[in-house]
């Protein structure tokens, strides 16, 4: 596990916000699924923020019921202190295949996404 992603699982889910404007139901939708998204979901890559106190992380779960249904592609900014710990983060992004959003059904096209996002990502093994 890449030290990033542990630093956004070592955050309790309330020190993890979702923020989106304006909050529409797929983001209230995505304060149900942070948990879960944290606790289970695959890491895809990361984005430089320019600032040595904050990194941006995407991550994707697979839909409990499988792969016939959209899965939950989410980026979050990670907080950091001045001396590099992880003290909070913010979910900005969240696409279940609703409302216009993606549907990402595999890993693959949720890491193949991330990639055109911009996120240097971790090719499978």
């Amino acid at each position: 596990m890449l030290k990033i992603e542990s630093d956004l699982r070592s955050l309790l889910p309330e020190r993890v916000d979702v923020r989106h404007e304006p909050m529409t139901d797929r983001y209230f939708r995505a304060i149900d699924k942070r948990k879960m998204i944290l606790r289970f979901g695959t890491f895809l890559g990361i984005r430089e923020t320019g600032s040595r106190r904050s990194r941006q992380i995407a991550m994707w779960l697979q839909h409990p019921t499988g792969r016939k249904r959209c899965g939950y592609y989410a980026t979050f900014r990670i907080f950091y202190t001045s001396r590099g710990r992880p003290v909070s983060a913010t979910l900005f992004c969240f696409y279940d295949g609703t409302d216009k959003s993606p549907c990402l059904k595999t890993h693959a096209s949720a890491l193949a996404y991330a990639e055109d996002e911009g996120f240097h990502v971790q090719q499978e093994a």
